[in-house]
């Protein structure tokens, strides 16, 4: 039996804006309280977690 499609995939394939398609880049904002920065520093700490659990 096919499952209903519930995410209409047309409209996720389609760009943001024509001037901008890819999104705006996160890495202008070079203040440390960026988004850049938060997410860098998030997954550093998370490796640095799984790196720890590692060795327990």
């Amino acid at each position: 039996m096919a499952s209903e499609n519930i995410i209409n995939l047309e409209n996720l394939l389609q760009p943001i804006s024509e001037e901008n398609p890819a999104g705006i880049d996160i890495r202008e904002d070079s203040s440390p309280t960026s988004i850049y920065y938060a997410i860098k520093d998030a997954r550093k700490s998370a490796r640095a977690a799984e790196r720890s659990n590692m060795f327990d």
